[in-house]
C-alpha cells in the first residue's frame, strides 16, 4: 500500500520496487494498491498487478474506494505492508484491515523525523491532533513498525505522544547495479556533452529545502577557487516545490552559475551514467531518512560526501566511503576541501571501500531477505523484540578447538550474543580441567568425558532437567554423541524450546564411505537420534545444500526444516603483525608463494588429492610456489601423506605446521596465495568464509556445500573432488593474470559480506529463538 506509484515520490516507491522484485525472483507474490489514477499507472511497466483507485482529494489523498477495497481483498494475503504515512493510503488501509486477522507492517520512511517539528512548528501541532485521532492508532495497530536504520528509530522517538507501538529495525539497501558502466557514461555525456572534459560532484535528489542545495551552491562557491579548476556541480533531479529559480538565482549572484549544470530528473541510464561519472556524490541534508541514492552512488563506487543528518552517516563513517559533516555551509565546505585534498591514490582507495560499504550494509538482496523473515514470522505473534534479553543454552560434545565446525559455530555465535547484551551458557561432556585451560566469554558446565567415543555421562539429562527453565531457548550441536540424546531426555515435558544443529553429520558421504557404520547409525536414529530431530523446535541447516543433502538419508521420523543465515567474524586484527608473526615462525616460506590448506587432516578432506594434484602440476606451476597443510592429526593420517609426498618428489615444497591458531592462522590466510580445499564432504567451511574475509581466493571441491556462494560472488573456483578436479583448481588459478586474481580477491570479500557475515546469522537465530519463545510462553508476546 503506497500513496504513488510516481518515480518522482522518492525513497518510499524505490523500497517498494526493489524490495517487492526481489520477493517475486524467490517465488512469491506481490500485488500493490496506490492512489493514482489508472492511466498514470499504465505508463509504467512494472512487474506486479497494481491497483491504481483514483487520487482522491486534495494533497492528502482522501479516497472512499481504500478502505472497501482493503476489507474485500485482504484475506488473499500473508500480510500488508503500509509505505509512509501522513496521508490517507495508510488510515484507509488501516480502516480496512480492522477485525482482520491478516498481519500489517508499516515503514514510516523518515516521516517521524524530529527536523519537521523543529522546522514547522504550526504544522507539527495539526499532526499532533491527527496522531491522536487517526495515525497514531495506525501505528499502534500494526504488527511492526519497521525503521530503514537505528538512527531513523531513536530520531523518531519521542516526537508525537499518545500512542506506543512495537518496534524494529530491518536491513535496508538497494538494488546492485548490473548494467554496461561505459555505455551508461556514454548515454550521460551525449545528454551533457558540456561535462565531457570536466570532472563533477554530484547531487542527485529532489530539489527541497530539507536537501540543503542552497548550502550546497553557497560552499561551492567559497571553495572554488582552492578546487581544480575543471571541477563542476551537477545538481539532478526534480523541482517539486519550485526552488530551482531561486537557487540559479543565488549561483549567479556567487558568480559560479557558469559551473553548475541542472540536469532535471535523470532515470535508467542516464542516472546510472552519472553516478558512475561523477568524482563524488554529494549530499548536505538537513534531513534524510536513508538516503537510497547514497547507496546507489557507493554500489558505483563513488565516495559520498554528506551531512550527518543523512541517517545512514555511521555507516558511511564505519566504511571509510567519504566524508561526513554538519549540515551547514560550513560543514558543506569542508566536505568539499577534504575530499579534493586527497590524492588521485587516496581518491581510488576512497572508491573501492565505497563499494565495500555498499556490499556491507546496503546491498538489496540482503535487505529483501530480512523483510522476507520479518513478514514470515507474521503468521504468530511478532517475537523479535531486541530489547528484550535472550537467554541461550547450548549443549556440545566437547570445546577442544580441534573439533572444527560445530565449535567453530558456537564461539562465533556466542560472542556476538554476549556483545549485544543476551545471556548465554554453555553445558559439555570435557572435564573441568580441560575448561580451565581455555578462556571463554560466557560460563561453561563441564559434566566430564562420558563413556568411550560416544561419551555417556549419568549427569547431562538430570542437570538439564533442573536448567531448562532459566533459558529461552537450547541448542543443540551435532550429532551421534550422547549430549544430543542426554540433553533431549532433560528437555522431554518441558516448555523450554530446543533447536538442533547436524553440523553436516546427516551428509550422505558418510552413507557411501562407510556403509556398515551406517546401518548402525540408521538402527540408532530409529531408536533416538530420529526422535530428538522429531521433538526439535526446529532443526537447522547452514546453508540450503546441506538441508537437501540431508533429505532421505534417514527414514522413520520427520521434522521441522529451517535454512539459517550462517557465517563467521569479520577478521579486525593488525594485518602486517600477523603475517609477520606467521613468517617469524615458519622462516622458510618468507620468499615463497604458497597454497594453503587449513583444516583437520581427515581423509573426508582429500589432503591426498591435493598433493598428488600439486605433483602432477608442478612443472605447470610457478617454481616458487610451496603447499602448506596446516591442522590437527586426529586420525594419525600425516605420515602417510608425507610419505606420499616423498614419493612424489614434492616432499621439500609442502610444509606442515600443525594446527595454527590467532596471529598465526589470520597471518597464514593473509600470506597466501590462495585457500585451497578439495574436500569430499564439507557442510559449511568456515575457513573458506574466514579466507574470503581476508580477500583470498578460494578453490574448492563441489562436496564444500556452499560452492554456489563462492561461484555466485566470483571469489574463487569450484571442481569436483578428484585428482583431475584438484589439478584444474590449479591450473585455472595459475592462468589467471595478476589482475584476474585480485579481482577475484575482491569477489571473495564481497561474498563475504553479501553471504557469511556472523552478524545476520545472529539476528536470523534470534528472530528463530523468539518466536519459538512466544509460541511456548505467550506471556512473552507484546
Amino acid at each position: 500500500m503506497i500513496r504513488s506509484m510516481q518515480p518522482e515520490s522518492g525513497g518510499p516507491i524505490e523500497t517498494l520496487l526493489r524490495s517487492s522484485e526481489t520477493l517475486i525472483g524467490d517465488g512469491h507474490e506481490v500485488e500493490v494498491v496506490c492512489l493514482d489514477f489508472v492511466d498514470d499507472v499504465a505508463k509504467r511497466s512494472l512487474p506486479f498487478p497494481v491497483t491504481a483507485l483514483g487520487r482522491g482529494i486534495g494533497r492528502y489523498g482522501y479516497n472512499w474506494r481504500l478502505t472497501p477495497w482493503v476489507r474485500q481483498n485482504a484475506s488473499r494475503f500473508d500480510a500488508v505492508l503500509l509505505h509512509g504515512i501522513w496521508n490517507y493510503s495508510s488510515v484507509g488501509a488501516w480502516l480496512g484491515l480492522r477485525k482482520q486477522s491478516i498481519p500489517y507492517f508499516i515503514l514510516p520512511h523518515g516521516m517521524m523525523d524530529p527536523w519537521f517539528r523543529a522546522t514547522y512548528p504550526w504544522k507539527h501541532i495539526v499532526k499532533q491532533i491527527y496522531w491522536w485521532l487517526a495515525e497514531g492508532r495506525v501505528l499502534r495497530d500494526a504488527q511492526c513498525v519497521l525503521f530503514t536504520c537505528e538512527e531513523e528509530r531513536l530520531r523518531a522517538s519521542n516526537v508525537f505522544a499518545g500512542y506506543t507501538y512495537s518496534e524494529r529495525v530491518i536491513r535496508y539497501g538497494t538494488a546492485d547495479p548490473t548494467g554496461d558502466a561505459e555505455k551508461e557514461k556514454a548515454a550521460f555525456f551525449a545528454v551533457l556533452p558540456a561535462l565531457k572534459d570536466r570532472r563533477f560532484m554530484l547531487f542527485l535528489g529532489r530539489i527541497h529545502p530539507k536537501k540543503g542545495c542552497d548550502l550546497l551552491i553557497a560552499a561551492f562557491a567559497k571553495t572554488a577557487a582552492r578546487i581544480p579548476s575543471d571541477v563542476d556541480l551537477v545538481i539532478a533531479g526534480p523541482d517539486q516545490v519550485g526552488q530551482m529559480a531561486g537557487l540559479k538565482q543565488l549561483a549567479s549572484k556567487l558568480g559560479i552559475v557558469d559551473r553548475i549544470h541542472w540536469c532535471g530528473m535523470l532515470h535508467g541510464e542516464l542516472k546510472w551514467g552519472a553516478f558512475r561519472a561523477a568524482e563524488a556524490f554529494i549530499l548536505p541534508s538537513h534531513q534524510e531518512n536513508f538516503g537510497i541514492v547514497v547507496a546507489e552512488a557507493m554500489a558505483c563506487r563513488t565516495p559520498v560526501l554528506i551531512s550527518d543528518k543523512v541517517n545512514i552517516w555511521r555507516e558511511i563513517e564505519s566504511s571509510e566511503a567519504g566524508f561526513v559533516e554538519p549540515d551547514t555551509i560550513e560543514g558543506t565546505r569542508n566536505l568539499i576541501g577534504r575530499f579534493w585534498a586527497l590524492s588521485g591514490k587516496e581518491h581510488a582507495e576512497m572508491a573501492n571501500r565505497a563499494r565495500q560499504g555498499f556490499l556491507r550494509y546496503f546491498e538489496g538482496e540482503s535487505a529483501a531477505r530480512d523483510l522476507e523473515r520479518t513478514l514470515g514470522l507474521s503468521h504468530g505473534h511478532f517475537a523479535s523484540d531486541s530489547s528484550k534479553k535472550i537467554r541461550v543454552l547450548h549443549v556440545i560434545r566437547t570445546t577442544e578447538p580441534e573439533s572444527g565446525g560445530p565449535l567453530e559455530a558456537l564461539l562465533r555465535i556466542s560472542e556476538l550474543l554476549v556483545r549485544y547484551g543476551h545471556d548465554v551458557e554453555v553445558v559439555c561432556l570435557d572435564s573441568a580441567e580441560d575448561i580451565a585451560q581455555r578462556s571463554f566469554s560466557f560460563p561453561v558446565a563441564a559434566l566430564g568425558r562420558g563413556v568411550g567415543k560416544y561419551g555417556y555421562n549419568p549427569r547431562l539429562a538430570p542437570w538439564v532437567r533442573r536448567n531448562a527453565c532459566r533459558f529461552d531457548a537450547v541448542i543443540l550441536h551435532g550429532l551421534w554423541n550422547y549430549s544430543s540424546i542426554g540433553a533431549w531426555r532433560g528437555l522431554r515435558k518441558q516448555p523450554t524450546p530446543f533447536f538442533i544443529f547436524p553440523h553436516g553429520m546427516m551428509d550422505p558421504w558418510f552413507r557411501n564411505k562407510y556403509p556398515l557404520k551406517h546401518v548402525f547409525k540408521d538402527a540408532y536414529w530409529w531408536m533416538a537420534e530420529g526422535r530428538v530431530l522429531r521433538d526439535a523446535q526446529q532443526v537447522l541447516f547452514t546453508c540450503e545444500e546441506e538441508k537437501m543433502r540431508a533429505r532421505n538419508v534417514f527414514s522413520l521420523y520427520h521434522y521441522k526444516e529451517r535454512v539459517l543465515l550462517f557465517g563467521t567474524a569479520d577478521p579486525d586484527g593488525d594485518v602486517e603483525a600477523e603475517k609477520a608473526a606467521f613468517l617469524a615462525s615458519h622462516s622458510a616460506l618468507k620468499d615463497r608463494r604458497f597454497l594453503l590448506f587449513l583444516g583437520r587432516i581427515h581423509e573426508k578432506k582429500g589432503c591426498d588429492l591435493l598433493i598428488q594434484a600439486f605433483a602432477e602440476g608442478a612443472v605447470e606451476l610457478p617454481s616458487d610456489l610451496d603447499l602448506v597443510i596446516a591442522g590437527p592429526d586426529q586420525v594419525g593420517w600425516v605420515p602417510a601423506l608425507q610419505e606420499l609426498a616423498g614419493k612424489l618428489g614434492v616432499a621439500s615444497r609442502v610444509h606442515w605446521p600443525g594446527m595454527l591458531r590467532g596471529d598465526l592462522k589470520w597471518g597464514a590466510i593473509r600470506c597466501a596465495d590462495a585457500l585451497i580445499l578439495p574436500s569430499h564432504q564439507e557442510n559449511f567451511g568456515f575457513v573458506v568464509a574466514e579466507a574470503m574475509a581476508c580477500s583470498k581466493p578460494v578453490l574448492i571441491s563441489d562436496k564444500v556445500n556452499i560452492w554456489r556462494e563462492v561461484e555466485r560472488s566470483g571469489g574463487g573456483i569450484v571442481e569436483p573432488d578428484t585428482v583431475d578436479g584438484t589439478r584444474n583448481l590449479l591450473r585455472r588459478y595459475f592462468a589467471l593474470s595478476k589482475e584476474e586474481c585480485a579481482q577475484m580477491g575482491n569477489g571473495a570479500r564481497q561474498g563475504f559480506v553479501r553471504y557469511f557475515d556472523v552478524e545476520s546469522t545472529v539476528h536470523d537465530l534470534l528472530r528463530v529463538i523468539g518466536f519459538a519463545s512466544n509460541e511456548a510462553d505467550p506471556s512473552l508476546t507484546r
